[in-house]
């Protein structure tokens, strides 16, 4: 029998996040074959406290006798688990929604991290804003703590602008104002948009942006168009554009099946159930060839590459992340009158992004928070 170790975080922005991801991973060890396996799930709140997450860590490898430990963990966490994992020779599958992946330490031997590419997104909407010219980047309290706006940042660089104004708007959802956006579009600061938002903090942008007399053309970051969230606000701007890894609209037979399996268990497919559907396509080689020695060779996941209900999916042997296609999109109303995503287009420049950011050097440094992103 496979012992699966499943270290689950919770989250107020995404309140399913824990059951999405473990439906999303038993769904996708069906579709991958691998069947006759136990799944143990350790709690691990926001994934704050590093010494919690190494005791749960190890109460699955030396008490489970786990043969892998897939969980949501931030990249500060993570680097601090890979001793246990060398050390035991294990697997650590981390699914990961940011891809910091130009942040932190050189890359484990023994972590490899399923990601969504979120900073790669956003790079990518950088760029396009860098079109118009100056470019203001507009985040949430939260958003702002992480590295994704460095990522934003750098996409305007590389198409030849700069950043005219920066606005971070307040912690508490009753203290949020535009105003700065607004005073900023009349002072000429910026030809151009960009938003970086998650969970009700997208929706309450959405809104109090609708709200404001004067606009600009606008780009969004990836979290910022997702779809159950975009499901509850009113459609009521044209023209905002971003990039996203997947949507339910992607017309492929794996999506379909994805979106049945996640059906049949009475869940609405996301983001975070692919995310861990998807996972599971990593342990068929890695498992194959554990059953047939003492020890884990985890070479082969370097090149490993795998067709998702996303598109084709592969493992970068430089960074350990994976990287999958990312489809420009934009917003229309659906026959409610509620936003949804319209006008699918696959980007080819997703390995120009990842190059961009590697180029820059490895950051020392990790985001500001110390919990995992979308965990608070």
């Amino acid at each position: 029998m496979t012992t699966i170790g499943l270290l689950l975080p919770q989250s107020s922005l995404y309140p399913t996040l824990p059951f999405d991801i473990t439906d999303g991973l038993k769904a996708g060890l069906l579709q991958a074959g691998i069947s006759n396996t136990r799944v143990l799930i350790e709690g691990v709140n926001f994934g704050t406290d590093t010494l919690d997450v190494q005791a749960k860590v190890q109460k699955l490898l030396l008490q489970e006798g786990a043969d892998v430990v897939v969980g949501m963990l931030s990249r500060r966490v993570s680097d601090a688990l890979a001793p246990t994992f060398a050390t035991a020779n294990r697997l650590l599958l981390l699914l990961d929604v940011v891809g910091e992946f130009f942040a932190g330490l050189p890359p484990s031997s023994h972590i490899y991290h399923h990601s969504l590419q979120a900073c790669v997104g956003s790079w990518l909407i950088g760029r396009d804003a860098a079109a118009l010219g100056k470019v203001m980047q507009v985040a949430s309290f939260y958003e702002g703590g992480y590295l994704q706006g460095y990522a934003l940042m750098h996409g305007v660089l590389a198409g030849n602008s700069e950043m005219g104004k920066y606005v971070i708007t307040a912690h508490k959802a009753a203290d949020v104002t535009l105003a700065e956006v607004q005073t900023g579009l009349a002072e000429g600061k910026a030809q151009a948009i960009t938003a970086i938002y998650s969970g009700d903090m997208a929706s309450q942008f959405y809104n109090l942006y609708a709200q404001l007399p004067q606009h600009a053309p606008t780009w969004v970051s990836p979290l910022t168009l997702e779809e159950q969230m975009l499901a509850t606000v009113p459609y009521r701007l044209d023209g905002i554009r971003g990039y996203v890894p997947w949507s339910t609209h992607l017309s492929n037979p794996l999506n379909d099946q994805f979106q049945t399996a996640l059906r049949r268990r009475g869940r609405q497919p996301n983001l975070f159930s692919l995310l861990a559907y998807e996972a599971a396509s990593f342990l068929p080689t890695y498992l194959d060839q554990l059953g047939t020695q003492d020890y884990a060779d985890l070479g082969e996941l370097d090149t490993l590459m795998f067709d998702s209900p996303r598109g084709s999916i592969a493992m970068n042997p430089v960074t350990h992340y994976s990287a999958g296609p990312m489809y420009a999109a934009s917003l229309e109303a659906d026959q409610s009158g509620l936003c949804q995503l319209a006008g699918l287009t696959p980007e080819l420049a997703v390995g120009e992004a990842v190059d961009s950011l590697l180029a820059q050097g490895l950051l020392p440094n990790y985001a500001n928070w110390y919990n995992t992103y979308l965990c608070i």
